[in-house]
């Protein structure tokens, strides 16, 4: 089945047993919390398929995105490809979650009911870069100055050592 846009969300409870396609869009204000950690979002998508049989539900797919970030070393906007790939299990409760095997990864879908944008959202902000920054060459003239503007032109302090050259320069005074 393909969509333009993918739907909201998706009753698993109501799938036929096998597998089931979906690929499509998502609109940016159905994403919130990726909202909140870029500057724009740009555009997403996704593309996964659903496998429902007698031993659960397992989704698999991959979701992409293009963004404007906060480059880390010069702190201009900088637009990047959000790209991730995911295998889940649905699962009803965050307990069902906690029960399955150490390699598994769980989406929680309540009653059956899988939140797309959500389970596109988490995967996402999984798929943001640590650090953002551009590349060397793009990144180059941005000036590398740190601290306080003007922090060059301080007045030179002393230096206290300055007062031990000093002894040592000088003749000691011989007691006898």
């Amino acid at each position: 089945m393909n969509l333009t846009q993918l739907p909201v969300s998706i009753r698993l409870d109501q799938l036929s047993s096998g597998q089931h396609h979906w690929q499509g869009s998502l609109p940016a204000q159905q994403m919130p919390r990726l909202r909140e950690l870029v500057i724009a979002v740009e555009s997403a998508g996704a593309q996964f398929t659903i496998e429902a049989s007698s031993a659960g539900v397992t989704i698999q797919g991959s979701c992409q995105a293009r963004a404007q970030l906060h480059c880390e070393r010069c702190l201009q906007a900088m637009t990047t490809e959000i790209v991730s790939e995911f295998e889940l299990t649905a699962v009803d409760t965050p307990e069902q979650a906690d029960a399955l095997e150490a390699d598994r990864l769980a989406v929680v879908a309540p009653r059956g009911e899988l939140d797309v944008c959500a389970m596109v959202e988490d995967e996402l902000i999984l798929g943001l870069p640590v650090v953002a920054r551009h590349e060397d060459v793009n990144c180059s003239e941005a000036p590398r100055a740190f601290g306080p503007a003007g922090a060059e032109a301080q007045v030179k302090r002393e230096n206290p050592f300055d007062v031990l050259a000093g002894l040592k320069t000088r003749p000691s005074d011989d007691v006898e």
